[in-house]
């Protein structure tokens, strides 16, 4: 009949073609301005880890003597420590592009020795902060160069050996049950680094 030909037209039901659930509701479409911004921080990110491993390539034309500029070249960093304080679980880390947050910083430490200790600080301070951080480290651990050593690993376990554990540390007491699951997790991973560097840790066997 023509009742049932039109309705076939619209869709099956009569509605323009707009789908409703089982409960008579129509169900909401995407959100485009949430989309948009997920785009936006994942192509931020992919310019930013482009950078980064720009200018460890290509040191020697872009400083003098290859010497990098610390405030250029450590500027991924502190975008990609934004990146991972919100980098809590699988969908999350997705969503804040992690995985290009731990490539800058690998970058950034095989192409500027300099910013080293820089960068220690403040993954020591993101370790004592966030609780999902070891992992990431952990894993931050196993991209840089390794030869001859693993110089973040062992930076960060003598770091860790430097703490202490019975003071006050200003406020971030608290925080220090934050850091020793670095250790395991980094013993899973690099088992060798942590055995050769045991005696950086020694201080802390007594401790709780």
């Amino acid at each position: 009949s023509k009742e049932k030909l039109g309705k076939s037209l619209l869709g099956g039901n009569g509605t323009n073609g707009k789908t409703k659930s089982k409960g008579g509701r129509s169900k909401k479409s995407k959100d485009p301005e949430g989309d948009m911004s997920a785009a936006n921080r994942s192509a931020c990110a992919e310019a930013m880890h482009i950078a980064a491993i720009t200018m460890c390539e290509q040191k020697s034309r872009l400083w003098k003597r290859s010497v990098p500029d610390e405030t250029v070249v450590g500027l991924p960093c502190r975008i990609a420590y934004q990146m991972l304080e919100s980098a809590t679980g699988v969908v999350a880390r997705k969503a804040s592009s992690g995985d290009e947050a731990l490539d800058m910083i690998a970058a950034t430490v095989d192409s500027a020795p300099c910013l080293l200790n820089t960068v220690v600080a403040a993954l020591v301070d993101l370790l004592h902060t966030y609780d999902h951080m070891a992992p990431l480290v952990a894993e931050l651990c196993c991209k840089v160069n390794e030869k001859p050593t693993n110089i973040l690993a062992t930076e960060l376990l003598r770091e860790i050996g430097r703490l202490d554990t019975e003071g006050d540390q200003g406020g971030k007491a608290s925080g220090i049950k934050n850091v020793a699951p670095l250790i395991s997790e980094l013993a899973a991973v690099r088992p060798r680094v942590v055995l050769s560097n045991l005696s950086l840790l020694l201080p802390h066997l007594d401790s709780e």
